[in-house]
């Protein structure tokens, strides 16, 4: 898989554990990351950057060596004397890829466009020139599952001043795009989404977001509630306690997420039968508004 910049580079992403791990969710196990890229036939020279493999390649003091291979004919490959960049020691990367196959490499495709907020620092968003096509939105029954949720198909409220609410919407294809837009007020404590859930909060995705810790993350759920903290999370994310944007892909088992168009989070989701949309707060008053459900073109 590659795509040809303005510049004339093709870059090719894949991402892959060795065949020798013995398990590929493990934490000990490290994620290998490829980015090929290559000039034009004209330049003749490829560059790899690759993220080691396993926890024995890092350094003494426990940072991740990012390394630079090259190769003039892209199948035999030397090793720079120097690393491309060597992370910070909080930098432990980890993941569980499903594997495909393309000449023995595999992983997933996921693409972004950086921006440049106001003060200079730098998100990222999904390219609008390569949004999946969708459908027509789908006019999908909601239903409460706690007292404190009400609305409809377009418009979600919930009322959750010292509890754990929720509503849902059923009937939502596997392979979708949602988009809406999210207001909550300024003490909610945490609220989100569940995607391809079951039963009343059971199974699928749970996409949260806390503002007073400026903090997203994906879950699973636990006894009908939310689920605990995870690791799959990002930071710093600001404004989560004003009027968002949100727009969502649901692609097989991958979920990937935009959040305003300046910050984005990518997962896995694991309930392939799931058909609920679950729309949760608590500790707080949220609306979710222009709720779109559209199935994504085969």
């Amino acid at each position: 898989m590659s795509v040809t910049t303005l510049a004339g580079y093709s870059l090719q992403y894949y991402s892959f554990l060795t065949s020798d791990t013995p398990d590929i969710c493990s934490r000990q196990v490290v994620l290998l990351l490829v980015f090929q890229m290559f000039h034009k036939q004209r330049h003749g020279m490829g560059q790899l950057i690759r993220l080691t493999g396993t926890v024995g390649e890092l350094t003494s003091d426990g940072r991740v060596p990012i390394k630079r291979l090259f190769s003039r004919d892209l199948e035999n490959w030397e090793e720079a004397e120097e690393p491309f960049l060597v992370t910070d020691p909080s930098f432990n990367p980890n993941i569980c890829p499903h594997l495909f196959e393309w000449n023995g490499w595999g992983g997933n495709l996921v693409f972004r466009e950086l921006v440049q907020h106001e003060d200079g620092s730098l998100g990222t968003k999904f390219p609008p020139e390569m949004i999946p096509t969708s459908g027509a939105p789908l006019d999908l029954p909601f239903e409460s599952v706690t007292g404190g949720a009400s609305g409809n198909g377009k418009t979600v409220r919930i009322s959750a001043p010292s509890s754990f609410e929720t509503g849902m919407l059923t009937g939502v294809p596997q392979n979708v795009r949602i988009t809406l837009n999210v207001k909550a007020n300024t003490n909610s404590s945490a609220f989100g989404l569940r995607m391809r859930g079951s039963g009343k909060y059971e199974a699928g995705c749970e996409l949260r977001f806390e503002p007073s810790r400026q903090r997203v993350q994906f879950d699973t759920p636990h006894q009908g509630r939310m689920g605990a903290e995870s690791d799959s999370a990002i930071l710093d994310v600001e404004g989560l306690d004003r009027s968002f944007t949100l727009d969502i892909f649901l692609k097989d088992d991958v979920v990937d997420v935009c959040i305003d168009d300046r910050r984005t989070i990518v997962s896995r989701c694991w309930n392939p039968h799931g058909d609920r949309l679950f729309f949760f707060a608590q500790d707080g008053e949220v609306t979710f508004e222009s709720v779109e459900i559209r199935p994504l073109a085969e």
